[in-house]
């Protein structure tokens, strides 16, 4: 309560101090610019209106957007809000650059200085729908244009790969982890980070979550096509039946659940959910439902993990790609991590698997063993409850 008081007096003091600052043409243009963005957003892109909402857009800009010192909005409203002025801030910041192509380049035209914020090591740009053909052309292009890091530019790359390149001499590596208590960021900072994030979030006990890991095998839980129904009724149930719980371990906290193989399990999950918790209790938890990608930048306070794959229907998690999806999946829970699965370690026949890799995480866990030693467990470790 006192760090949220805190939060809400600064703000309010520098919103004062803001505003005071503002002339009557400023405001003005402030809220020409509110109406103007609201506007355009509701026209189609190519609609008889849409041109006109931009000439509106771009004169309410021209009163207001030198008299505010700060502008936060996704790359690709910039181009719409402010002005094409080369160098008119002193400081451009693109957060979330691992999830953004080269085209987010294009705002960093207007900065003096850039400060470009992401994680190799979490979910990039796809070029899955791009055929090779298609990604030779553009290579070929790019040629023509003498740029010294051509291989940055193209679809499966992303702004931060290319300023990782560009700037190679002034990267910094953030450390300090603030997200996750320390049980839950600690398969990622051993298998992803070779443990050198450092574990800074700590909450009194009376608040704590423990275990902060839990490993629930699913008997007979069978992956049919893309979806494991089985897995997905069991994961729902066990979440209806805390909710029920009184009191609820669960009272006040935020929940997500994460399908590990795709969208069609999460879909399935979404489906179950709607149909047997009450829309106050999907606010009250702010419940969502999605795959590792849709999770990039968000967390929960609970993570309820279902691995989709069985035996005999379990193909394998490697690579760039996979470890990215993995690593953003594993690293959203603030307190609590629950991984429902088929599969025995056993069952995953190659030992780089990552989910032989989480598996063992979370039995580890369940066998009350130390972080470091579960990722040398052997195959033959079992799953149970922690």
């Amino acid at each position: 309560e006192r760090e949220s008081a805190v939060c809400a007096l600064v703000a309010a003091a520098a919103k004062q101090a803001l505003r005071e600052g503002m002339s009557a043409e400023t405001c003005a243009g402030l809220m020409r610019l509110v109406s103007a963005v609201s506007q355009s957003s509701s026209a189609a892109p190519d609609g008889a209106r849409s041109a006109r909402y931009r000439s509106d857009l771009a004169a309410a800009l021209t009163d207001c957007a030198a008299s505010v010192p700060c502008w936060i909005m996704p790359t690709w409203r910039v181009s719409q809000c402010l002005p094409a002025t080369l160098r008119s801030f002193d400081l451009v910041v693109i957060d979330e650059a691992s999830q953004s192509n080269v085209g987010a380049v294009l705002p960093l035209l207007r900065a003096t200085r850039v400060l470009v914020v992401g994680d190799g090591k979490q979910v990039s740009p796809t070029a899955a729908f791009v055929s090779e053909a298609r990604i030779g052309d553009l290579k070929a292009g790019l040629l023509r244009s003498r740029h010294p890091y051509i291989e940055q530019l193209l679809p499966e790359r992303s702004v931060f790969d290319l300023a990782q390149t560009c700037y190679a001499d002034a990267r910094v590596a953030l450390q300090q982890h603030f997200r996750c208590v320390p049980g839950c960021i600690a398969f990622s900072n051993e298998h992803f980070y070779h443990g050198r994030l450092l574990p800074r979030r700590l909450p009194p006990r009376s608040r704590r979550l423990e275990p902060a890991l839990v490993d629930i095998l699913v008997p007979g839980g069978a992956k049919k096509g893309k979806v494991n129904p089985a897995e997905a009724s069991a994961l729902v149930d066990y979440l209806v039946a805390q909710l029920a719980r009184s009191p609820s371990e669960l009272e006040g906290l935020s929940v997500g659940i994460i399908s590990l193989a795709g969208v069609e399990q999460a879909r399935l999950l979404r489906s179950l959910l709607l149909g047997r918790l009450t829309d106050a209790q999907l606010a009250r938890h702010r419940l969502v439902v999605g795959d590792a990608t849709s999770f990039q930048g968000d967390e929960r306070d609970v993570i309820l993990l279902s691995m989709v794959a069985s035996k005999g229907a379990a193909p394998p998690q490697l690579g760039r790609t996979y470890e990215q999806r993995y690593n953003v999946a594993l690293s959203r829970a603030r307190d609590r991590m629950v991984l429902f699965r088929s599969l025995r370690a056993s069952d995953v026949p190659n030992p780089d698997d990552l989910k032989q890799w989480t598996i063992q995480r979370f039995a580890a866990a369940a066998a009350g063993q130390p972080a470091a030693a579960s990722l040398r467990l052997s195959s033959q470790v079992e799953g149970r409850s922690a």
